[in-house]
């Protein structure tokens, strides 16, 4: 005696869904392509950079303008009395914490 099929057995479901999950697929793939579309012709009318397909926003780098020799040592005076307080300051918290390690390994004479 074969074997009792189950009625739910004998309707297969698959084939169905599986033709709605390719047909879903092809109108989320149109979608996709028409949303491209709108974004690139908002991005040429803003005049943003146009982006490759797939990828961020180009942004483009702006250049600054140069430096003038008398300017470049300004600024140099600037960064190495910057670097030299920041320095002084590290030296100094280090002394201070070794002062401190020193008072707390000083023996006491009980």
């Amino acid at each position: 005696m074969p074997p009792r099929r189950r009625r739910y057995e004998s309707l297969d479901v698959r084939r169905p869904l599986r033709a709605a999950l390719v047909k879903l697929k092809a109108e989320r793939e149109r979608i996709d392509n028409q949303i491209d579309g709108i974004q690139r012709a908002l991005s040429v009318l803003s005049g943003e950079p146009q982006a490759k397909k797939g990828g961020p926003a180009i942004r483009r780098r702006t250049r600054r303008p140069a430096m003038s020799a008398k300017t470049r040592q300004a600024l140099s005076r600037r960064m190495k009395a910057y670097w030299a307080k920041r320095k002084a300051a590290a030296a100094k918290e280090k002394a201070k914490g070794q002062a401190m390690h020193r008072i707390a390994r000083a023996p006491t004479n009980d």
